[in-house]
């Protein structure tokens, strides 16, 4: 995720201020609730312009230990390997 905070110039001022000296508020928050995990194909020139393999939204999703995300990633190339291995 990418934060950015803007600086303002005031006219005649010759300095810059933050938007928390102008009396403005910043969102401590930015993006949906839930945690998001994506999976990119590697092997790709520019992966990350492309749309993800594989993605997981849910509330907590990164959390740890256990990491749920993880967790159901794993479920997937584990079913993933078991059909291939019935493919004749």
């Amino acid at each position: 995720m990418w934060v950015e905070h803007k600086h303002v110039r005031h006219r005649g001022s010759g300095r810059f201020r933050g938007a928390s000296d102008i009396g403005e508020e910043l969102p401590t928050e930015v993006g949906p609730a839930e945690d998001m995990f994506m999976v990119y194909e590697g092997r790709l020139d520019g992966p990350l312009d492309r749309a993800p393999v594989w993605r997981y939204v849910n509330k907590d999703a990164l959390r740890s230990p256990n990491v749920p995300a993880v967790a159901e990633f794993r479920k997937i190339i584990e079913e993933a390997e078991k059909q291939q291995k019935r493919k004749p």
